[in-house]
């Protein structure tokens, strides 16, 4: 008889957004100069927090060129970096799915959806 253990890693999301992580240190490897990636850290930030500061339920959150129903927000610690990331969980095409801050690229209320 054989025994095998088995590890599955599995993220899950850790409570709210922690305001004082050093967000800026997922821009060092963007082939740009210091001045353009604290822009675009600091945009990403902002539409964190214009979600996290939403009612729940109500927003959409453009993650690369689609809109998509924002789920939850705050620390995830899952896949690829295994400790608390400030992220977003999305109604995606085959389910929900993790999106970090630094995949932001707009935020809306669903309300808008109609008017863009």
């Amino acid at each position: 008889m054989k025994y095998r253990a088995v590890i599955e890693r599995e993220g899950e999301l850790l409570g709210p957004v922690d305001w004082g992580y050093d967000f800026f240190q997922h821009y060092s490897t963007h082939g740009c100069s210091e001045e353009r990636k604290r822009e675009s850290c600091d945009r990403s930030v902002a539409f964190l927090r214009t979600i996290a500061d939403a009612p729940e339920g109500t927003m959409e959150a453009r993650c690369g060129d689609y809109w998509k129903d924002v789920i939850a927000v705050g620390m995830y610690d899952g896949w690829p970096f295994w400790q608390p990331t400030p992220a977003i969980l999305v109604r995606g095409v085959l389910g929900p799915e993790w999106q970090f801050f630094y995949e932001l690229y707009g935020a809306r209320p669903k309300s808008a959806r109609s008017a863009a």
